[in-house]
């Protein structure tokens, strides 16, 4: 089975209405912070971590607001 976007690669991505280089400094952000959540997630698996849905959310929320889809409170 093929999945296409029709869109082409051209080294480019979506970032709420625009089209950005795959290398753009928000999307490297937005990366990082997921990385950041699923290791949260991995450590939260091993032993209980306190609020971790309140961090989950609080970075979620930041990569959102770097994706400009929300405004941060």
């Amino acid at each position: 089975m093929s999945i296409s976007t029709k869109k082409g690669d051209f080294r480019l991505t979506d970032l709420k209405d625009q089209r950005v280089y795959k290398y753009d400094d928000r999307v490297e952000a937005i990366g990082l912070i997921d990385d950041t959540i699923a290791h949260l997630l991995l450590a939260d698996s091993y032993c209980s971590i306190n609020s971790i849905q309140d961090i989950i959310l609080g970075l979620s929320n930041i990569a959102g607001y770097i994706a400009g889809y929300c405004q941060l409170n």
